[in-house]
């Protein structure tokens, strides 16, 4: 399932500052993502952990447009247009 794309904007270490395109599908995942970057904004630990817990069960991967490497280990945030990963 495809749920959107990332364009790199920059670099701020640790986190890559994407824009984000969604696709139809991302409404789906969205609430939970949501819910995670709530959380970690909240500072909210035992929330953070069922949130982080909720992502990772969506299974998401980063599928890049070159021949590089699927990432499947990450964090990540969108908030709107914007979203920051790291791996």
């Amino acid at each position: 399932m495809d749920l959107g794309t990332l364009v790199l904007a920059r670099v701020d270490q640790p986190w890559f500052v994407c824009s984000f395109g969604a696709t139809s599908d991302w409404e789906a995942s969205r609430p939970t993502v949501q819910a995670w970057t709530r959380a970690v904004d909240e500072g909210d630990e035992d929330e953070m952990i069922c949130a982080l817990e909720a992502v990772d069960a969506l299974g998401l991967s980063l599928v890049p447009v070159t021949d590089a490497e699927t990432i499947g280990d990450f964090l990540i945030h969108v908030e709107g247009r914007t979203a920051r990963f790291r791996y």
